[in-house]
């Protein structure tokens, strides 16, 4: 018996549909909000309540409204509170350096209050102020003694072994003069230093007191030591022509030869170590 193979035909339903395009989620809303930018980054409407409940909350959120130009110091005082400034200068703990007085600190507070700072930026403000006049201060007094210290090996160049007594006079002189040498030590210049710093004041006191009598002097006296420039001075006699130096028959001719010898030494002293 023959049977007749059936050829059926594919019906719609089993033909491969065409895929439809995914609906973005602003597209689903309604016309007056479709194409507004601000939906344009919601993927459903998960996301859309998430953003409106953080909305509400940043509603209920304290808020502070930038002061206009022309608000008034009260208004900007609210303003500075509600970030974080005392209501009055009471409120700054702040922890002052020794150097500022009492009206110093209280005139800072003042100042920090009406521009608005808050106690950690005042305190941050015044450790600045306080770092910056340490530095200032400890500079300044190396420039001070490095002046003291110029001063010093200036008259000493000057003055050689006569250095020390050349101050003691000096000051004897001021004592005699003026009835105390205050003046070499109360009086500070510009510069830091004293008046008994400085080389010029110095020199004149040491001068008043070459023509003080030795009786007048207040101080121990003694003899007088001579400068270089005194010494060559001196050696330049010594050692002219026609001068006992140059001959060896003249009764003093050791005794030039010795003072030029000493001289010398010290004018030239060997170096120690």
């Amino acid at each position: 018996m023959n049977e007749t193979a059936e050829v059926t035909e594919p019906t719609q339903s089993q033909e491969t549909q065409p895929q439809e395009t995914p609906v973005a989620f602003a597209d689903t809303l309604g016309e007056e909000f479709q194409g507004n930018p601000i939906f344009k980054n919601f993927q459903d409407v998960n996301g859309l309540a998430k953003s409106y409940m953080h909305a509400q909350r940043m509603i209920g959120a304290d808020k502070v409204a930038i002061p206009g130009k022309h608000a008034t110091d009260e208004e900007r005082l609210e303003v500075y509170q509600k970030l974080g400034a005392p209501a009055n200068i009471d409120g700054y703990e702040v922890k002052f350096p020794e150097t500022f007085t009492a009206d110093e600190q209280k005139a800072f507070k003042e100042t920090a209050l009406s521009v608005g700072l808050n106690g950690n930026q005042a305190s941050k403000v015044v450790d600045f102020l306080s770092e910056t006049f340490n530095q200032a201060s400890a500079q300044s007094e190396l420039n001070t003694n490095q002046l003291i210290a110029d001063n010093r090996a200036e008259l000493q160049k000057e003055w050689g072994n006569a250095l020390d007594q050349k101050l003691e006079r000096a000051r004897g002189a001021a004592v005699h003069l003026l009835g105390s040498d205050d003046i070499f030590g109360n009086i500070q210049l510009k510069d830091g230093t004293h008046l008994g710093d400085n080389p010029q004041i110095i020199r004149m006191f040491a001068a008043l007191a070459d023509q003080i009598s030795e009786d007048t002097l207040v101080g121990p006296t003694s003899e007088q030591i001579s400068t270089p420039e005194e010494l060559e001075r001196e050696k330049r006699e010594l050692i002219q022509p026609g001068t006992p130096y140059w001959s060896n028959v003249h009764p003093d001719h050791q005794k030039y030869v010795e003072r030029v010898l000493k001289i010398n030494e010290q004018l030239f002293p060997e170096p120690e170590g």
